[in-house]
């Protein structure tokens, strides 16, 4: 039988790995926790050509077996609703970041082809660093100037969208507006274009196909000619 699969080098490296096995046990995952997930995904990897190609190259690397990984995890994760199913299970939030993780995940699978050594990247929050602090006082000061000056910005918006009815406006869109409007005064020296982006950025994921527009718009007209 052609056993190549099951030799890949990646599977090795991480089984071996401490600290990767630490996580295992910290998060008690097991092979039974998700057994229906893996087999459905194993089927389905089993059907596509790269896997084949893989199979029956006669090459035998470090690289190639990372680049297999590569290629599971650009195909066979995104926009998997199995997946996605278990991850909001375990929190409503995480579906929102697996497309982030799993670029991650593709960027290791490049670093390990070059022979480069896995490291468990330290978790963001796992001590009180400088750039945690910054993040955390960046969006604490947004917050605030918003909630202080909420009515004063929604008036604003209303007067903007004189065409609109302002209890019709999308909530997400809304607080979007509200929110660039704080960051803009909390942080009067940051670039208008850089915060306007940010929130156009987000109403892609999280509102309607007209709100990139809508949002963008307004924040415009708002921050940029007020």
């Amino acid at each position: 039988p052609n056993l190549k699969f099951t030799r890949n080098r990646i599977a090795s490296i991480l089984s071996n790995d401490p600290d990767f096995l630490k996580i295992v046990k910290k998060k008690k995952l097991s092979w039974e926790q998700y057994d229906v997930l893996l087999r459905h995904l194993y089927d389905s990897i089993k059907t596509r050509d790269y896997y084949k190609q893989y199979m029956e190259s006669p090459s035998d690397s470090l690289e190639e077996d990372a680049a297999l990984w590569r290629t599971i995890f650009e195909n066979e994760f995104e926009d998997n609703e199995e997946l996605e199913d278990i991850l909001e299970d375990l929190c409503i939030w995480w579906s929102d970041d697996l497309a982030y993780a799993l670029n991650w995940c593709c960027r290791t699978m490049d670093e390990l082809g070059k022979g480069s050594q896995w490291e468990l990247l330290p978790l963001y929050m796992s001590q009180l660093s400088e750039k945690a602090e910054s993040d955390k006082a960046f969006i604490t000061k947004v917050l605030r100037t918003a909630f202080a000056n909420y009515d004063d910005y929604v008036a604003r918006i209303a007067a903007t969208t004189t065409k609109w009815d302002s209890t019709r406006i999308c909530a997400t869109d809304l607080s979007l507006i509200v929110a660039g409007l704080a960051e803009s005064e909390a942080f009067p020296k940051m670039a208008s274009g850089i915060i306007i982006n940010e929130y156009v950025e987000i109403s892609k994921f999280y509102s309607t196909p007209e709100s990139r527009a809508f949002v963008n718009g307004i924040l415009d007209k708002l921050i940029n000619t007020e």
